[in-house]
């Protein structure tokens, strides 16, 4: 890496792809490669310390995991294979038709800070570099994408999805710690 610090991003995949960025920054990860391994050349997480064998039920998290047990860089970040950060406050003309159409919903606000698209070459130049994550990194602890509207909560979305019995088991612990 050009600089003196280290800075690497991961993007974790759940399904085989082809791999629309590839750089020495934006490094990708197959989560969940102990239950279908060799179906795709990237690097898995099922490798050095892992629970890559417990991705239906940590799904991107055993790719966290992986990262925070076998990589050392100064600067570490993470991203969903179709959303990428990037920092420009502009967006093609298409974008802000679509963000028009969705006045009706409450949606039509621009948001900064990601990008969500499975055409990533479409946007590769608009993605974050080196030199913009040092740069906002002067200034901030860290980078995050702007807030977005839901249609409900995050603790909705996990009994809408999940098993809710598990959410019941993590507030009694955070509870009690």
């Amino acid at each position: 890496m050009k600089g003196q610090n280290s800075i690497r991003i991961y993007s974790f995949y759940y399904k085989p792809t082809v791999v629309p960025v590839d750089d020495n920054l934006y490094k990708p990860i197959m989560v969940g490669n102990a239950l279908m391994p060799a179906l795709v050349e990237m690097t898995g997480d099922d490798s050095g310390r892992s629970i890559s064998e417990k991705n239906r039920y940590y799904s991107e998290l055993t790719g966290i995991y992986w990262v925070w047990k076998n990589t050392r860089q100064d600067i570490t970040g993470a991203c969903h294979y179709r959303r990428y950060f990037h920092e420009s406050d502009t967006e093609p003309f298409d974008l802000r038709i679509k963000r028009f159409l969705y006045w009706p919903v409450g949606l039509w606000k621009k948001r900064y800070g990601l990008i969500y698209t499975s055409n990533i070459r479409r946007f590769r130049n608009r993605i974050l570099h080196e030199d913009q994550i040092m740069k906002i990194l002067q200034d901030y602890d860290g980078i995050l994408p702007q807030k977005r509207k839901l249609r409900y909560t995050v603790e909705e979305h996990y009994r809408r999805y999940h098993n809710s019995t598990d959410l019941g088991i993590i507030s009694q612990v955070l509870c009690k710690k």
